[in-house]
């Protein structure tokens, strides 16, 4: 009978002239302190709402949570709200936080449910969202964090061992050291990767500098300002890197690859490439040998007096030895190609 008379309220109430301002906004909050003591991690488990996390230098944790609702009158807004529970418990080691929705629950509402939480540096946190962002301020430690619908912001944030999964929403965090990412739909922007396996479907990436990277891809695109060590295998992606320092390996089926240069650190460099272009960029003091052949395509070459070339039929086979300027020092390049260009430069304007 409450429900009934609520929805007959309601309808009165909206269909009224002049009631287009947004209704207001009710809430209910709750805030929980814990000593650090022996405890490493915290879970939380959300639906429809924001989690954020901020480090502080307190030896203790904070824990505050935030369910609202927009709706016109208080008796409508406690119709959601007191069907939404957050249940606490917590271990020796862990403290787990999960949203927990009534069996009949429903609303024609707004609502969300926030959590913030003030923790020391290096807790380690795992997360599941959806429906919401999860913000990670001045974050160092350790993630494992599950989003969908929702992106992952941590402009400044360090995390040391990480697993993260993002669908349908963005990454931004400063630096992960080693780990997983997950990323479906959305864009990513990475300052510094360790040791960590990307991958993506849908996503354009750009990633300022990472170590040892690699990546499994489709249907995407990644800019990388400088990697060390690469290994990729992408299907029809995008591939750009301004400088590859060290040694590297792509496998890709439709798409293109850009290496805009190498460092002199260069050792190894071996591409296979189906319907996507290759076009490398090597500097005059770079010393390499390469190696390889491209079937129904083009093999285009700065100094290609100085290259072997036999092409049979539809095949072309290539050869040649640019480190005569420095005896001992031999970095690789083998490159193999059907049905696309390949293409060796060395213009001033790539560098």
């Amino acid at each position: 009978m409450k429900t009934l008379f609520l929805l007959f309220f309601l309808t009165i109430y909206l269909s009224l002239p002049g009631q287009t301002d947004a209704p207001p906004r009710f809430m209910q909050s709750g805030e929980d302190h814990f000593t650090r003591d022996n405890i490493k991690e915290i879970e939380i488990n959300n639906r429809h709402g924001h989690v954020f996390f901020t480090t502080w230098e307190s030896d203790s944790i904070l824990v505050r949570t935030t369910t609202w609702v927009n709706a016109p009158i208080h008796a409508a807004a406690n119709e959601v709200l007191n069907d939404i529970l957050i249940n606490q418990h917590h271990t020796s080691e862990k403290l787990h936080y999960t949203t927990r929705f009534g069996s009949n629950f429903f609303s024609n509402f707004d609502f969300g449910i926030i959590y913030h939480v003030f923790a020391p540096k290096n807790l380690k946190i795992n997360v599941n969202n959806r429906f919401g962002n999860i913000e990670l301020i001045n974050f160092e430690g350790d993630a494992h964090i599950n989003l969908e619908y929702g992106s992952l912001n941590g402009e400044h944030a360090k995390i040391n061992n990480g697993s993260l999964y993002v669908s349908n929403g963005n990454i931004q965090i400063m630096e992960l050291n080693q780990g997983e990412i997950t990323h479906l739909n959305g864009s990513l922007d990475i300052r510094k990767l360790g040791e960590v396996q990307l991958s993506s479907d849908f996503s354009e990436g750009s990633i300022y500098h990472a170590k040892n990277l690699r990546i499994i891809s489709s249907t995407g695109k990644v800019d990388i300002n400088k990697v060390d060590k690469l290994h990729a295998e992408s299907g029809f992606s995008f591939i750009t890197i301004n400088k590859l320092t060290e040694r590297g390996f792509i496998d890709i089926h439709e798409g293109s690859v850009t290496i805009r240069g190498f460092d002199k650190g260069f050792r190894e460099l071996t591409t296979s490439s189906r319907k996507a272009d290759i076009l490398l960029n090597i500097n005059e003091e770079i010393p390499y040998t390469m190696h390889g052949q491209v079937a129904n395509g083009t093999f285009t070459h700065y100094a290609s007096e100085n290259m072997r070339v036999i092409i049979e039929n539809n095949v072309t086979s290539f050869s040649g030895n640019f480190s005569q300027r420095t005896p001992g020092v031999s970095p690789t390049i083998i490159l193999f190609g059907t049905d696309c260009d390949i293409t060796i430069s060395n213009e001033p304007a790539f560098d």
